[in-house]
Parts: C-alpha cells; sequence; structure tokens
C-alpha cells in the first residue's frame, strides 16, 4: 500500500502499490553512489593511448637502465665474489651481477610516474632519496664491503613496496612481481649454493623490506587530499 501526504493534516493510502521504505532508498542510494565513486585497487583509469604510451616508457626505461649497467659493468671489468665481507679468488658472473639494472629500471619508472602525476611533491621526492639510498649502499657494499646484498636490498625493496603500496594497474603489478621474484630466486641460488653467504642475502632482504616499510608510511602521511 502507498502512502501520499498532500498536506500536514491530510493523507491518501491507495492499495496495491508497495511502498519503499525510507532505509531502502538510502540503501539504493548508496550503492548507486558506491558504484559511481569507487575505483578498482591498484588500477589507474587513463585513457588507453595514454596508458600505452607509459607502458612503451617503462620498456624503454628498463631496457636504457639495463644497457647503461651493462656497458658501465664491462668498463669496469670483472669484480670479485664478496662473501659476507671477506673478497674470494673469483670474479662474479656477468649475468649476476647484470641482473640488479633491470629492477633498478622499475624504480625510476616508478619515480617517472609519480613524476608525471604529482610533479616533484613529497611521494615524489621521497622515492627518489629511497633509490639513492639503495644505490648509494650497494656501491658500498662494493667498496666498504659491508655485509649487506646490494642485489638483494634492491630486489627486495622492489618487491616489498609494490605489495604495500600497489599504485600501479593490477596486470602490470604482477607481471614486474613475477619478473622481479624469479630475478631474486636468480640471485639467492648462487649466494646460497655456490658461496655459502646467506647472511648478505638475509640481511639484504630485511633492509629492504624496511625501506618499503618507511615508504607505505610515507606514502599514506604525504598523500593528498
Amino acid at each position: 500500500m502507498a502512502e501520499f501526504t498532500l498536506s500536514p493534516g491530510l493523507k491518501i493510502r491507495i492499495p496495491g502499490i508497495p511502498t519503499a521504505s525510507r532505509h531502502g532508498e538510502n540503501c539504493h542510494m548508496k550503492r548507486i553512489r558506491k558504484k559511481k565513486t569507487s575505483l578498482p585497487q591498484g588500477d589507474v583509469l587513463l585513457p588507453p593511448g595514454r596508458r600505452l604510451q607509459g607502458v612503451f616508457l617503462r620498456i624503454l626505461i628498463v631496457g636504457l637502465c639495463t644497457l647503461v649497467g651493462a656497458a658501465w659493468l664491462i668498463h669496469q671489468g670483472p669484480m670479485p665474489v664478496i662473501r659476507i665481507t671477506t673478497p674470494l679468488p673469483e670474479p662474479a658472473p656477468f649475468w649476476y651481477m647484470v641482473l640488479a639494472f633491470p629492477v633498478l629500471g622499475f624504480l625510476l619508472a616508478d619515480l617517472l610516474d609519480l613524476y608525471r602525476e604529482q610533479g616533484i611533491g613529497p611521494l615524489t621526492l621521497e622515492l627518489a632519496f629511497q633509490v639513492a639510498l639503495i644505490v648509494s649502499l650497494s656501491s658500498a657494499r662494493l667498496g666498504a664491503r659491508i655485509p649487506v646484498s646490494g642485489h638483494s636490498l634492491l630486489i627486495s625493496y622492489f618487491i616489498f613496496r609494490r605489495l604495500l603500496l600497489r599504485r600501479t594497474s593490477r596486470r602490470q603489478s604482477v607481471f614486474e612481481l613475477w619478473l622481479a621474484g624469479g630475478i631474486l630466486g636468480a640471485v639467492a641460488y648462487p649466494k646460497l649454493a655456490w658461496w655459502s653467504d646467506s647472511v648478505t642475502l638475509i640481511t639484504g632482504i630485511a633492509v629492504g623490506s624496511l625501506l618499503a616499510a618507511v615508504s607505505r608510511w610515507f606514502g599514506r602521511a604525504g598523500r593528498p587530499t
């Protein structure tokens, strides 16, 4: 039965027409607003052309970073394997050394995405600082022989940061996470099976996860409102 109010003292009831409750109307309106405003987690709604341009730009950055890194390694010549803090009388394989640069390219591409989205904002500066810190610690591993694997530090930071922040599209994130996970496995195998160096592997992963947790905290604190 539907009820209509014509004036403060006059109401008309019409049988056969169901009356929607106010609670039901409110719930229905909330569902409509939610469908209009909610965004899939980790998805960025961009025009197809701009999204495709961003993918090609990421591939270009990763490729250039890998090529520049490989050229730098060739220029430097063979580098000795360092077990914890002791150099071994054998050079590190070239393929092992070059595996760090694709992941560094992922981080540089993330940095460019942040710059294109927010400019020189707090989140952009935070990621730039983290990348510079990781590169510095990795260089200190070669020079000062600190007991932290630069490879596992870099790769674990990228993996944990991607899992904790989820800023990229789901498809892209899954592909890059699987690739980084495979690289981490390729790095861990010779460390454990050939060089018996679990210490620097574990410390690198621990420091990388800690830096990623800092990025998550900073991302929540510096998120624009």
